[in-house]
């Protein structure tokens, strides 16, 4: 959860920087994890001083990380949108196939009508994974 704390002193102790903010709690930084926040905590000239960061609580004990970036929406293709969409091809031609045998389909059944099926529910996905 990010929070803004307001430091009130920072004791830098290897590779913790031990945080007391105004209302008296103690917060811990790890250094190598957080970068960001000790360039705050080292330019800081005046005390008391905003710090923001995600706040844990671990055993007891308070720690702030760097606020994660906002991240981008998931996309419902995560690899190649080339490999991606032959996937879906195939399965899209699989499900035609497998609807035209439930319907009693015989060997007869025309090619055109399998992959004509396949392309409708190719389209109807692609719509989808538009949204």
């Amino acid at each position: 959860m990010e929070t803004t704390i307001q430091v009130q002193s920072a004791t830098i102790n290897g590779n913790f920087c031990n945080i007391k903010t105004v209302d008296g709690k103690q917060v811990t930084v790890i250094i190598d994890k957080c970068p960001k926040l000790m360039e705050v905590i080292k330019a800081a000239q005046d005390v008391p001083y905003s710090l923001k960061g995600n706040m844990a609580e671990k055993n007891g004990k308070s720690f702030l990380w760097e606020p994660k970036p906002p991240q981008a929406p998931k996309r419902l293709f995560n690899g190649q949108p080339k490999n991606e969409k032959l996937i879906l091809a195939q399965t899209c031609v699989k499900s035609a196939c497998e609807l035209h045998a439930e319907k009693g389909g015989s060997t007869a059944t025309k090619v055109e009508d399998v992959l004509a099926t396949a392309d409708s529910l190719f389209a109807w996905c692609m719509i989808k994974a538009e949204i």
